[in-house]
């Protein structure tokens, strides 16, 4: 394998940070690339040829595990560290060296993202789109856009203050009862009550 065979193009293909990062470390851990077999934050098992960054590993291999980087941190703008060390048993993990290297030279940074999601930088030239069709420069890909309409239903609690309560009252001086009237009889709703019925809980 020859690492200039995958220096960065205008048309922005291959990775620059991943060519910048193994020039600078392939002496010193190695180019083999190796995919773990459960993925590394939930363990749910990975399927062989579909390859996510966080499950790719590019470096060595001993008795001992592993030691090199994670492609997604190779291809991350922040990588600073000079390698890591994982203690792993070989069936943690399956070499895909020459399939790695073989499909990135042939349709690039799609190597790691099928779908075409287009989560990596530097992808102005990546797609063709011509109305709604789009053509993947780099793996050839044709792809066509449909549109759907999406409604969200929501569920809001509002609160609100309660009306005053009007308490019964036999005020004689209230207008609404007769001064000739039983008061015990004649009782009302008074408007302006004394005493607030939440004061009483």
């Amino acid at each position: 394998m020859n690492l200039k065979d995958f220096a960065p193009t205008p048309d922005g293909k291959y990775s620059p940070n991943l060519y910048k990062r193994l020039a600078k470390h392939k002496n010193r851990h190695g180019l083999r690339v190796f995919h773990f077999v459960g993925n590394r934050f939930d363990g749910k098992p990975t399927a062989p040829g579909v390859w996510n960054p966080v499950d790719l590993w590019i470096g060595d291999a001993d008795d001992w595990g592993l030691s090199g980087h994670s492609l997604r941190e190779l291809i991350s703008d922040k990588c600073q560290s000079m390698g890591w060390a994982m203690h792993c048993g070989s069936d943690f993990y399956r070499e895909i060296t020459d399939e790695f290297w073989e499909t990135y030279r042939a349709i690039g940074r799609c190597a790691w993202d099928h779908a075409h999601e287009n989560f990596m930088q530097n992808t102005d030239h990546r797609f063709t789109v011509k109305g709604d069709m789009r053509h993947c420069n780099w793996c050839g890909k044709d792809q066509r856009s449909t549109k759907r309409v999406e409604v969200t239903r929501r569920t809001i609690t509002e609160w609100h203050d309660e009306p005053a309560q009007a308490t019964a009252c036999s005020c004689p001086t209230s207008p609404h009862v007769p001064a000739d009237r039983d008061m015990d009889s004649n009782q009302h709703l008074c408007p302006n009550p004394r005493t607030n019925p939440l004061e009483t809980l």
